[in-house]
């Protein structure tokens, strides 16, 4: 059989469908035991009332869709090879998303699932895009293995810290590294091209510069961020961004503030500025020329 779907805690029909390739789970209040379904490939939990997806190891399964467990809370441990999408949608309550490990997962959507706290610990080596905005009550996004993610955007989350290690540490620890731009090796974010970091208003600091990669960075409206802690994001000339070319921060600290930087993003500053400056320029010509009027 290829699929089949199990109701109230009835799965008296795993018995004689252990071939079978699809699933889907309703109304459940606790979970099967499917490690003898040697051929799963889709799992579906839908309005479950269970608290915890701990431990799930299916060797086959390729693609799991979890959806409206109100009572979800922690999702971890979850170890699945052969996942390439993994779908998390309208579980109010999931606070806890860490220490999964799925080496082919290359889509992961958290939908309407605004009460996450913690995204530690995870590895995801192909996942190339991760989108985590409007989570307000994520404040730990730790330890994660995303060697391939070129798309970061925690916009309007409760980080008080960003480290391009990916582990909660001092900006002293993080100088202490010292690691070469080219050493990539530790590093969590080795590949990261678009970072966006918008409207968090927790986050205070912003640790280290090695982003080999990273072209876009984006900090507007994070008011309680100090500039100083972003160590030597000032001294781009260091090639520590060798590649950035865009920076943006609103936070009434013009961007040309920032002193030395690449040659890419020097021109980029200039373009940034020329419009913020172009009405000066013609109030300065309005008086030159009033003057030249009046004193001949």
């Amino acid at each position: 059989m290829e699929e089949i779907e199990l109701t109230a805690n009835n799965f008296s029909g795993l018995e004689q469908n252990k071939t079978v390739k699809k699933i889907t789970l309703t109304n459940c209040t606790t979970l099967p035991d499917l490690s003898e379904c040697k051929l799963l490939e889709t799992l579906t939990i839908n309005s479950c009332n269970i608290e915890f997806i701990n431990g799930i190891n299916i060797p086959t399964l390729k693609t799991l869709s979890i959806n409206n467990c109100a009572n979800l809370t922690i999702f971890q441990e979850n170890s699945l090879p052969e996942l390439t999408s993994l779908s998390i949608n309208k579980c109010a309550n999931l606070t806890i998303f860490q220490k999964n490990t799925f080496p082919e997962l290359t889509t992961l959507q958290l939908i309407e699932t605004l009460s996450l706290e913690v995204f530690d610990n995870n590895k995801l080596p192909e996942l190339t895009i991760l989108n985590l905005d409007n989570y307000s009550n994520l404040y730990s996004f730790t330890g994660n293995i995303l060697p391939k993610l070129t798309t970061l955007s925690l916009n309007n989350c409760g980080l008080t810290q960003f480290s391009e290690y990916g582990l909660p540490q001092t900006v002293e620890r993080a100088k202490a590294l010292e690691l070469e731009p080219e050493n990539t090796e530790g590093i969590s974010f080795s590949q990261l091209k678009t970072l966006s970091l918008n409207n968090c208003s927790k986050l205070t600091e912003f640790i280290g510069n090695k982003f080999p990669q990273l072209t876009s960075l984006s900090l507007n409206n994070c008011k309680n961020l100090d500039l100083t802690s972003i160590s030597d994001l000032t001294s781009i000339s260091n090639n520590k961004l060798p590649k950035l070319t865009s920076f943006s921060n609103i936070k009434g600290n013009p961007i040309d503030e920032l002193t030395g930087g690449s040659k890419n993003l020097r021109k980029k500053r200039k373009i940034s500025t020329t419009k913020k400056n172009t009405k000066k320029q013609k109030i300065s010509r309005n008086r030159k020329t009033l003057h030249k009027k009046h004193y001949g």
